[in-house]
């Protein structure tokens, strides 16, 4: 469904978790497909191109705060579709869903910041080399490590030092 709506914040700030919104904006779509095809034209013939537009943590959330935000689903769909056919476009956002119903949204997303984890990357980075025909090693043979807890830069920013930090795990 199109998204058109237009939200006014940024984020929804919950109590343990801080959530950045999606807001279609039409202007912003176009010049974001137009800088994207000048880059790939930039790009010379017999080159490989790769297109991922990475999903925010929004489109993961349970209905009722997904329904606070607009969704990205639509307008990269949009972009997948107008864009240069030399360019492979790679969704992934079917890719992370099961990602997150593995395991869980936290485990994918930070709850501090607007990146995805490693593990959520890991998602991503498997449906890439798929559609460039690489291998990728098997989630189960990597060594999982424990790093320093991250803070995201959204708890500064909209005063929430008081949500607990993400594990690092990598």
């Amino acid at each position: 469904q199109e998204n058109t709506g237009k939200n006014k914040s940024e984020v929804i700030a919950l109590d343990d978790r801080i959530v950045p919104m999606y807001s279609h904006n039409d202007e912003n779509l176009v010049f974001f497909y137009e800088s994207c095809s000048l880059l790939f034209n930039s790009i010379p013939k017999g080159i490989n191109k790769y297109f991922l537009i990475p999903p925010g943590r929004i489109e993961y959330e349970e209905e009722d705060i997904k329904a606070m935000s607009g969704s990205s689903e639509y307008d990269v769909a949009l972009v997948y579709e107008n864009m240069d056919k030399s360019v492979t476009c790679v969704p992934v956002y079917d890719a992370v869903k099961k990602g997150v119903e593995e395991n869980t949204i936290d485990k994918l997303f930070y709850r501090t910041d607007h990146h995805w984890s490693h593990l959520g990357a890991y998602y991503a980075a498997r449906e890439f080399l798929q559609a460039a025909d690489k291998k990728i090693v098997n989630l189960d043979d990597y060594e999982c490590r424990q790093g320093y807890d991250f803070q995201g830069y959204l708890t500064v920013k909209h005063g929430k030092e008081d949500i607990i930090p993400n594990d690092q795990l990598y």
